[in-house]
């Protein structure tokens, strides 16, 4: 029997704001935020698996393709920009920074094993995380 898979990267929900502010020619300040669902994921679990020869392993077992989602994803990146117009062109520094408020946006998941406290190993689901804040600054000559 069939059933409807999503796309890995399909996202129900998508919203982009982005504002711009120019008080003069010479300064640029821009505002872009942006909120999605959460991608699908393929849900996952490690199970202890004995072979016929006493020796344990692990595996992961994967459950069906795509039936959950991560968290929503959303950033907000602030860039201001002074421009310089010389007689060669035009020069532009800028402040740049990425993920202005620090969102912790999950990437993707793994596990990590771990020993227990009667020695048992168990395994702990942990998430990768999209870029933290990143702030950059530049320089650019429009000639």
């Amino acid at each position: 029997t069939g059933r409807e898979v999503v796309r890995n990267f399909d996202q129900r929900h998508t919203l982009y704001l982005d504002l711009t502010y120019r008080p003069s020619s010479r300064w640029r300040l821009n505002l872009a935020w942006q909120y999605h669902t959460g991608w699908p994921v393929t849900p996952a679990r490690i199970e202890r698996v004995s072979g016929p020869d006493g020796i344990v392993q692990y595996q992961t077992i994967y459950g069906d393709l795509n039936t959950e989602r991560y968290p929503a994803y959303h950033s907000l990146d602030l860039k201001l920009i002074r421009y310089f117009d010389t007689a060669r062109g035009r020069v532009s520094l800028f402040l740049e920074c990425v993920n202005f408020y620090n969102r912790k946006n999950v990437k993707n998941y793994f596990y990590e094993d771990e020993r227990a406290r009667n020695g048992a190993v168990v395994f702990i689901k942990k998430a990768d995380y999209w870029l933290p804040r990143l702030p950059s600054i530049g320089v650019s000559w429009e000639f």
